[in-house]
């Protein structure tokens, strides 16, 4: 499975692609697409079948554990679904966007759309955890002000919570490897929120420390001021300037994400056959839809093959440096 990814060559090539068509009919060489939209959701669409397609080779608390790591799918396409839900928008919006999921990660988006109100939203959920997190968000919060901030912290709160839950119920010999890239993600996740709070991305700090699942050794004190200057979570080398905006967090972003790749391709090569394995390779497939997906946003955008092979992750070498590597 790893060796049919778009890595190296194969997505070398596809960079080099010059117009939306050509990148459809590379990809799906006997499908019709409508547009980037629909392109996105098909690839998204394949993605997350293919990884549930991996449930079958675990069990028990391995399977367990890899379950609830899916429902990251799930949460995206709930957050789509309350945001299309509070803004009213019409269900043929929703549809343009959601991508179709397997069972065991589907919604009730017709209730959800036809909900009276945001508790009985959070109650017709399938995973209680999500909707209690909804809850949550709807308690901290006297005024509508802010509510799709809240509701997507506390949401994040909650998977993350079960996800270090799962991780704790693993045996020993897998849990090292599969802790690492889970905290790893988590670490990533707090710290470009707390870069987005520095640019006056979201409401006041409490409002984003409460929810936040930052790494167990950094304290609470130590957030507080990490959203003032954010460099008490940020590595040496990506520490940001005094005064940074949007650019500088997409930068940030980018080399976490590389980082996160680094990480999942060590425990791919150095790992033993297990949930370690499996979950490394979901994260490596994150990376390839990311890099399909941002392929496709620049193709649309006129970019050179060049500036495309620079903004994959990692960046792709020039065709001369690959051939003398």
């Amino acid at each position: 499975m790893r060796r049919s990814l778009f890595e190296d060559e194969r997505l070398r090539h596809v960079c080099d692609l010059r117009t939306l068509q050509e990148v459809l009919r590379h990809l799906y060489p006997s499908r019709e697409t409508e547009d980037h939209i629909s392109l996105e959701r098909a690839l998204t669409e394949d993605h997350i079948s293919q990884l549930v397609s991996l449930s079958k080779h675990l069990s028990g608390s391995a399977l367990e554990c890899y379950t609830w790591f899916l429902r990251y799918y799930q949460l995206q396409n709930l957050k789509l679904v309350f945001n299309c839900w509070k803004n009213r928008e019409e269900r043929s919006v929703l549809v343009r966007y959601l991508p179709n999921v397997p069972e065991m990660l589907a919604l009730p988006v017709s209730k959800l759309m036809a909900a009276s109100d945001i508790r009985a939203f959070a109650e017709m959920l399938p995973v209680s955890e999500f909707g209690r997190a909804i809850e949550r968000a709807v308690g901290s919060g006297e005024s509508d002000e802010g509510i799709s901030f809240r509701v997507q912290a506390e949401l994040d709160r909650a998977y993350f919570i079960g996800l270090r839950d799962v991780v704790g119920r693993i045996g020993t010999a897998q849990r090292r490897n599969v802790r690492r890239l889970t905290r790893l993600q988590r670490a990533i996740h707090d710290t470009v929120l707390l870069a987005r709070v520095k640019c006056g991305y979201s409401p006041a700090v409490e409002d984003v420390l409460r929810p936040l699942m930052a790494p167990e050794r950094i304290a609470r004190d130590q957030m507080r001021e990490a959203a003032d200057g954010v460099s008490a979570l940020i590595p040496r080398s990506l520490r940001l300037p005094a005064e940074f905006g949007e650019r500088e967090i997409l930068k940030l972003e980018r080399a976490l994400r590389e980082r996160m790749h680094r990480a999942a391709n060590r425990v791919f090569y150095s790992a033993e056959v297990g949930l370690g394995i499996v979950l490394a390779f979901s994260y490596i497939k994150r990376t390839e839809l990311a890099n399909i997906i941002r392929l496709i946003e620049l193709v649309r955008a006129g970019a050179s093959g060049r500036v495309i092979r620079d903004s994959m992750i990692p960046a792709l070498q020039s065709e001369l440096a690959y051939a003398t590597a």
